[in-house]
């Protein structure tokens, strides 16, 4: 799991899990893994190959009922949230904020303020 850096403490941590909580509720994240990585449908997961690193068979795995992925192969995994800071490069609040703005994906920034 990745650990945001003390960037999610200007919002404050509950107003931070607050709004990450209801945009990861109204998100499916195998369609924002899927953008880069093509998956396959295996039962109620999708797997495909890790974009972290190299390998032959695939052993990322995504679930869109826990709403978590994984790498059994590097043991990277996490949420939405985590997979934007790890694969844009951003700290958890900026990928919030860019997860929030995405269309189907509504929640108020003045939660909890």
């Amino acid at each position: 799991m990745v650990r945001g850096p003390p960037a999610r403490q200007h919002l404050g941590v509950n107003t931070f899990h607050n709004r990450a909580t209801q945009v990861k509720a109204r998100m499916i994240l195998s369609d924002l893994v899927r953008r880069q990585v093509k998956l396959q449908r295996t039962g109620s997961t999708y797997v495909g190959s890790c974009p972290f690193h190299r390998e032959r068979t695939p052993s990322f795995s995504v679930n869109d009922q826990l709403g978590r992925f994984r790498c059994f192969g590097c043991n990277v995994s996490g949420d939405a949230i985590d997979w934007v800071v790890l694969t844009q490069r951003l700290i958890p609040l900026r990928a919030l904020e860019l997860l929030e703005n995405k269309p189907g994906v509504s929640v108020s920034t003045a939660i909890g303020r």
